[in-house]
């Protein structure tokens, strides 16, 4: 897969996490926002289950138009067009007003490039950066483009260059560097040369400043005037958002602290079990001018899936007897042996209960609080299983315990427990494992062999 494409698909997945995660904060004071949705990390639509928003069904369309079209702005606006006006016809949950109206105006028969109503909303700025990756070498095209995307929608000129403004960015973005923000500036103003962008570019010098001052994104926005929050308002969404991808761009390289993923097919555990451990990554980093080699570590643990806890009660197990209920309680208490004492004899947990005035109520009740008991007891001690089973696959992390090396600048993967050495670290990443893994798996079943024998004998 080339560069240019994971940056066309980074596009269409940033844009549905934003929607996902940002889209309910819009237009929402920072507290109240905190306070309706204080899990920030999740999605907020449909009860947390779903997406309501058409932002990402247009990235989508927009990315069909393009592959459709190759290029071309008349077909690329036919087919943009096309797929609006049938996805309007799918009664979509969510949709913006100016979109609305448009769409219904392209079904009446005017044509794509007059259909959009004079509206300055932020729509054409969450489609554009897949135009700015896919034709950002070719400026000309890459604004006509833009242009066309956006009056379908949005005929107000700050919409288009909001969303020229957007592309551009994403253009730059896709480059895979850390992003000057005067360069950006530079390359933004040669695009916008007509001289009518000028609030913009304005607000988006204001924007790089903020960003070089690592001011936080909320104090930016309320110089803005969004003290209620960010609006759907063109100029009030770009400014903030090229303020946030300047202010935090290096967050994408060390935020990731932890990632837990589920695994599953045929066997699966038995192919990627001997990926945990210590591995040991060696490459050049982007920032780095000297050319020197960092080095730096990530510790993997694979656990099989945890089964559910089954616990049951054998009578031969148990012990029970029955004596007179004590304390207070009336007629019933000191009368009848209606209190019952059970004892688990594996576990050695004794419980007893003398809630009820019958016997058999208690004895009943005392069961199902052993059962409890035991349950909590088989849930720790697997816990406990399953943390001392991943402390002996990462270890302290340190790179003396490594068990595999990527080496990036000679394309080079060492597994150093069998002495495997392969020139392929690139075809490795793109998910061809079937080597590596399989004389992994010759090795340590030679090795479970050797040991059997070795008892035998």
């Amino acid at each position: 897969m080339s560069e240019k494409e994971k940056a066309l698909i980074g596009c269409i997945l940033g844009t549905a996490v934003g929607d996902a995660l940002g889209v309910p904060y819009e237009g929402m004071a920072g507290s109240r926002g905190v306070s309706l949705f204080p899990d920030r990390d999740r999605n907020h639509f449909l009860l947390g289950y779903g997406m309501v928003s058409d932002d990402t069904e247009h990235a989508c369309f927009t990315a069909q138009a393009i592959i459709r079209s190759q290029g071309d702005p008349d077909r690329f606006a036919r087919h943009l067009a096309r797929s609006l006006r049938w996805w309007l016809l799918g009664l979509p949950a969510g949709i913006g007003f100016a979109t609305l109206r448009s769409i219904i105006r392209l079904w009446l028969g005017v044509p794509p490039a007059t259909s959009g109503v004079f509206s300055a909303g932020n729509g054409p700025a969450m489609r554009s950066p897949i135009l700015g990756v896919a034709y950002g070498d070719s400026p000309d095209r890459l604004k006509d483009l833009v242009l066309r995307s956006t009056r379908m929608t949005h005929r107000d000129p700050k919409a288009y260059h909001g969303a020229l403004a957007a592309a551009v960015a994403a253009h730059i973005s896709a480059a895979g560097t850390l992003v000057d923000s005067r360069r950006y500036l530079e390359v933004l103003k040669g695009s916008m040369a007509n001289g009518t962008a000028g609030e913009l570019l304005g607000l988006l010098e204001r924007a790089c400043i903020s960003a070089e001052r690592t001011e936080p994104v909320s104090a930016f926005a309320s110089s803005l005037g969004s003290r209620k929050g960010i609006s759907g308002y063109m100029y009030h969404t770009v400014p903030c958002v090229i303020q946030t991808w300047l202010r935090y761009q290096r967050d994408y390289e060390g935020g990731i602290k932890e990632i837990i993923a589920l695994i599953s097919g045929g066997r699966v555990y038995s192919h990627l079990k001997y990926e945990g451990g210590v591995h040991r990554v060696q490459r050049v980093p982007q920032t780095e001018s000297q050319g020197r080699i960092h080095t730096s570590t990530v510790t993997v643990a694979i656990l099989p899936e945890a089964d559910e806890v089954d616990v049951s009660l054998e009578e031969k197990d148990l012990e029970i007897s029955v004596c007179r209920a004590g304390g207070p309680g009336g007629q019933g208490v000191n009368t009848t042996d209606s209190a019952v004492r059970i004892t688990h004899i594996p576990s050695g947990i004794t419980v007893h209960c003398q809630d009820e005035r019958s016997q058999l109520k208690n004895k009943a009740k005392a069961k199902k609080i052993l059962m409890a008991r035991l349950y909590e007891k088989k849930v720790a001690e697997l816990a406990a299983d399953r943390t001392a089973q991943r402390r002996s696959m990462v270890g302290t992390g340190e790179r003396a315990e490594k068990i595999r090396t990527y080496n990036f600048p000679q394309n080079r993967i060492t597994d150093h427990r069998i002495g495997l050495t392969l020139h392929k670290l690139e075809r490795v990443l793109e998910g061809e494992l079937d080597e590596l893994l399989d004389a992994l798996k010759a090795h340590f079943q030679a090795e479970a062999l050797k040991g059997e024998s070795a008892d035998e004998e």
